[in-house]
């Protein structure tokens, strides 16, 4: 199992306040090893993500881009699989947010 960043930080700081541990450290995703980089390059270009009337939209495809500049991908089928890894983890998000406005709307 790979941790979140942070995680061992974040936890002994909520133990040592007696607050709980929050729920995405609490119980972390199961990462497989090889998709870590990937995992963490999506919390990031999360926060680029646009947001208006109808809730948060989709993470730009430039964003991506960027991110894969960063991470020196240079290969276009390693940013297509980039891509392609992002904008599923991205249209899952999407669905989850979704469903959490529909409940609460009720």
């Amino acid at each position: 199992m790979v941790y979140l960043p942070h995680a061992k930080t974040i936890i002994g700081a909520a133990q040592a306040r007696g607050h709980p541990v929050p729920g995405v450290y609490a119980d972390p995703p199961n990462v497989r090893a090889d998709l870590v980089q990937t995992y963490e390059a999506f919390g990031q270009v999360s926060t680029c993500r646009p947001a208006g009337f109808g809730g948060e939209g989709q993470i730009p495809w430039t964003v991506i881009m960027q991110y894969a500049d960063y991470l020196e991908m240079d290969e276009l089928d390693d940013r297509a699989e980039f891509t392609r890894l992002i904008r599923a983890m991205d249209r899952e998000y999407l669905e989850v947010r979704a469903e959490q406005q529909r409940a609460k709307s009720k």
